[in-house]
């Protein structure tokens, strides 16, 4: 789908965002909706967004000082069956999850996650 610019021209939307690169993560702000938080339990602080193209963005905060793991399950997000996880700030596939979804979070760090259907 084409959109119209002030001048009149016509261009086509940026393609999804695919492989690694800064455009994971950059592409964000312009193309998310329904940013949430999910919740906020000390130390931890989730927030969840969708994307156009289908995916579904995870961010998790660690303000403690110590490593931990979060885990979350799919239903949380209000999602069911296997999905494809990817770290955006890693550039690296996690693998699917069908029921609950684990991030590890460096002391005082963050995760950031996408996640589509499988």
């Amino acid at each position: 789908m084409a959109s119209s610019t002030s001048s009149g021209t016509s261009r086509t939307p940026p393609a999804p965002a695919t492989g690694g690169g800064a455009s994971e993560v950059l592409r964000l702000p312009s193309h998310s909706y329904a940013n949430r938080q999910l919740f906020r339990q000390e130390p931890h602080i989730a927030w969840t967004a969708a994307d156009g193209d289908g995916s579904h963005y995870l961010a998790l905060l660690n303000t403690g000082a110590t490593s931990s793991q979060v885990s979350i399950r799919l239903s949380e997000l209000g999602i069911s069956g296997p999905h494809r996880l990817r770290d955006l700030w890693l550039h690296k596939d996690l693998g699917v999850a069908v029921d609950t979804i684990f991030v590890p979070v460096a002391p005082m760090g963050q995760g950031f996650c996408d996640w589509q259907e499988r």
